[in-house]
C-alpha cells in the first residue's frame, strides 16, 4: 500500500479530500501518521522534521479509516 511517489503534505491532504468526497464513503477517521527512517527512499525533499546529521527522516502520511460498505463501485 506504500506508494514510491512522494508530494508536499498539503497536496496529500487535499488528494485525500477528493478522494472522500468523490467516492462518497462514510468516514469513520482521518489521522496523521509519521513514519520514520524510510531506508528505501532516496528523494528526502519532502520530509518533515529532517535530522540530518543523525540519518532521521520523518515522514508524514494520511489515513482515511471507512466503511467499506459505503463505497461506490464504478
Amino acid at each position: 500500500m506504500f506508494s514510491t511517489g512522494f508530494e508536499t503534505f498539503s497536496r496529500a491532504i487535499d488528494r485525500a479530500n477528493a478522494w472522500i468526497r468523490d467516492s462518497g464513503v462514510a468516514v469513520l477517521n482521518v489521522e496523521t501518521v509519521v513514519l520514520p527512517n524510510l531506508p528505501e527512499v532516496k528523494d528526502t525533499s519532502q520530509v518533515i522534521n529532517t535530522r540530518h546529521l543523525m540519518g532521521t527522516y520523518l515522514f508524514q502520511v494520511v489515513r482515511v479509516w471507512y466503511d467499506g460498505d459505503t463505497l461506490k463501485t464504478p
